[in-house]
């Protein structure tokens, strides 16, 4: 899986670019870096409050109209966000942050597991970027002695509480590897998830 919609300005400084033009962009530039011809999940990593919803959207469709892309995926969206997208191409997955410390995606949660998409939680552990160690999987974190018990990572038992169709977020380096290896087995880890939340 990959993402598209942010644009690097400079060292550690992105801004939101939802147009249809940098959409295409972003996607045949991963296309490129990941040398394949169709990118298994792409997802828009944040809505751009200056490109409607729709003409964002609505490029997504287009390249998955014309095979560069299989799935789309939407990404720190809220449930309206979500509705407004699906009136243009399918949604298969949703990335938003959620964690036991963290559940202001709770709605968007819900309406995933009713609707059978598949949700895909950024920080489940509540690791914050580039800090160290995570707070729920540290040794005195809220699933750590839980894990313990149960032999088991913290991970594992975030991922069986919140239910067949929620995936851990593994981060980029699982799934932006140069010879794009990482990014099929994300893919084929992916399906699984897919599938389940399907058969919810």
């Amino acid at each position: 899986a990959t993402k598209g919609g942010n644009v690097k300005t400079g060292p550690g400084a992105l801004h939101r670019d939802g147009s249809p033009a940098n959409m295409r962009r972003s996607c045949e530039a991963s296309l490129g870096f990941l040398k394949v011809e169709t990118i298994d999940l792409y997802q828009l990593h944040a809505v751009d409050p200056n490109v409607p919803l729709e003409e964002t959207v609505g490029a997504m469709a287009r390249l998955k109209e014309e095979g560069k892309i299989r799935r789309v995926g939407l990404c720190n969206v809220d449930v309206d966000q979500i509705r407004t997208a699906r009136k243009i191409v399918e949604i298969e997955s949703v990335q938003n942050k959620y964690n036991l410390n963290a559940r202001e995606s709770q709605a968007v949660l819900d309406y995933c597991a009713a609707e059978k998409i598949a949700f895909l939680p950024w920080g489940p552990l509540d690791a914050h970027a580039f800090a160290k160690g995570a707070p729920l999987a540290d040794a005195g974190g809220r699933l750590a002695g839980l894990a313990r018990k149960l032999g088991a990572a913290p991970g594992q038992v975030f991922k069986h509480r919140r239910g067949p169709g929620v995936m851990n977020d593994r981060g980029p380096r699982g799934t932006q590897r140069r010879d794009g290896k990482g990014h099929r087995q994300a893919m084929i880890v992916l399906r699984v998830h897919v599938a389940a939340a399907q058969a919810m």
